[in-house]
């Protein structure tokens, strides 16, 4: 008799301690889930300017600390509260975006990862490409977005197992069956959501809607072309402005490359220096860089009569303008970093200042000279010709007979940065200058120079040449500089 009231005491302890646990249990994981689904809110509205599609994961690990259930031995860890929020304390966030979109612009990453601080605890923000399945192209998943999931799934199976003890053991009992209805009803559920692969993710992500806001000038492209083309016209003027001011002439070059003949048309007649800065850059050769690719651009300011010093003014009266500016102008603004820090660190807000438009002229002083190419001997001997040619035109004109108005000394320490195989890759240019150039060579390199030359094609586009040329610029740089120094030291003593 003793020995069945024993055992029934037992019994009835640990179907109490079993009860305790799963009503904790409950109460931390909807804890968890109220602050995950919190970051969560928080990170896409950040991400709505971005791509309102894109898709945000949350994870947390709180801080965890012990529960010891009343009138029983039992210890249990359980999340630490924060105080003032009510919320579990984070030692961890783990934030995944999915989006479409080739990449997050650096500032919003700054932003998200600014969500850490708030929760006071550490986080980190890992970026999938979602492939497009518009075209029912569903077979071509990232392999990278399902080995990231395997995390999830390891950690729903060892739930599934645990949950599976506590059944069997619960339903020993008949007087548990209200628990053990919730349970399977939990149970279904979780199997459900388990059975969810990252593919049906992202098919459910690609069924969504498609359309965009009507004044959204950028729409998806198969290529660079194609993205640049999509532009609207007032924000290809707004990029094209801002390459002139930010002196990034060559990529503006590229941008006109990729425009098509009517784009171009509706462009032109959108600025008034629009068709003197596009017969400047089309002598240039194009370099591609990715300002093009800012959100900014979706729909920006209109700030193509400002000039960078102006933007700068304007800044400093109003703080909120710096993050609603391009990122390509804020990269040439050349702010302190301790203040460039303090701009960055500000709240987003959009910009609800006027814009005055003002016209100034002249605009820049574009190099005149830059369309000019040398193409032979014969346009390198009339070169020659030009007595004491201006910085701006050495500096504009790459060739380096420019070399034949340097002193011998200089001369000499410009080759000596070059092997004899270097020499003969650049060893182009009129007879009296290459002679010029031989008689600043030690014999033993000019024997080299004479041999490699025989087997090696010499070119203005090698490397050794654009860099003799650039030391060429450097001297003449240098030169002009201590004129400048002379003549301010002779007027003092004057």
């Amino acid at each position: 008799m003793i020995i069945r009231i024993l055992k029934l005491s037992l019994f009835l302890l640990f179907s109490f301690s079993t009860l305790t646990i799963n009503a904790k249990t409950n109460e931390v994981l909807t804890s968890n889930w109220e602050v995950k689904n919190q970051i969560e809110n928080e990170v896409k509205a950040l991400l709505d300017s971005f791509d309102p599609q894109a898709k945000v994961i949350v994870h947390v690990i709180p801080v965890k600390t012990q529960f010891v259930l009343e009138s029983t031995p039992f210890v249990y860890l359980t999340n630490q509260i924060n105080q003032a929020t009510g919320l579990p304390q984070l030692k961890s966030i783990l934030v995944k975006v999915y989006s479409q979109k080739k990449q997050l612009p650096d500032e919003l990453i700054q932003l998200i990862k600014g969500l850490g601080e708030s929760y006071q605890a550490e986080l980190k923000l890992n970026y999938f490409k979602v492939p497009d399945f518009s075209k029912g192209n569903v077979k071509n998943v990232s392999d990278s977005l399902l080995l990231n999931n395997k995390e999830l799934i390891s950690v729903g199976i060892a739930s599934l197992f645990f949950l599976l003890f506590v059944i069997g053991f619960v339903l020993r009992s008949k007087s548990m069956t209200g628990v053990e209805n919730t349970i399977k009803d939990s149970l279904s559920q979780m199997v459900q959501k388990l059975s969810e692969s990252p593919l049906a993710m992202s098919q459910n992500m690609s069924n969504m809607p498609t359309s965009q806001p009507t004044d959204t000038p950028i729409v998806r492209a198969k290529d660079e072309n194609e993205v640049i083309d999509q532009l609207s016209s007032e924000s290809l003027v707004a990029l094209l402005s801002d390459c002139y001011w930010c002196e990034l002439d060559t990529y503006a070059a590229y941008i006109w490359l990729k425009l098509s003949v009517n784009t171009k048309k509706e462009v032109l007649g959108l600025w008034e220096f629009m068709s003197e800065y596009v017969n400047y850059i089309s002598q240039l050769e194009p370099t591609i860089q990715s300002y093009h690719k800012d959100p900014y651009y979706l729909t920006p300011l209109d700030f193509k009569n400002y000039n960078n010093n102006q933007i700068r003014e304007l800044i400093s009266k109003n703080k909120t303008l710096f993050l609603n500016i391009s990122k390509m102008r804020r990269d040439h603004l050349n702010f302190p970093i301790n203040e460039k820090i303090d701009l960055f660190g500000q709240e987003l807000t959009p910009f609800k200042g006027n814009i005055k438009q003002m016209q100034f002229k002249p605009y820049r002083k574009i190099n005149s000279f830059s369309g000019l190419k040398v193409n032979s001997v014969e346009d390198e001997v009339g070169l020659m010709s030009i007595k004491d040619p201006s910085f701006k035109l050495i500096n504009s004109i790459k060739s380096i007979v420019w070399a034949i108005h340097l002193s011998d000394e200089e001369i000499k320490n410009i080759l000596n940065n070059f092997t004899a195989p270097d020499l003969a890759q650049a060893w182009l240019g009129p007879e009296e200058f290459l002679d010029k150039l031989k008689s600043q060579l030690p014999d033993k390199k000019l024997k080299l120079l004479t041999s490699y030359l025989q087997n090696t094609k010499a070119s203005r586009e090698s490397r050794a040449y654009k860099e003799i040329y650039k030391l060429t610029c450097q001297a003449f740089a240098n030169s002009a500089r201590e004129e400048i120094n002379e003549g301010e030291a002779n007027e003092s003593a004057a």
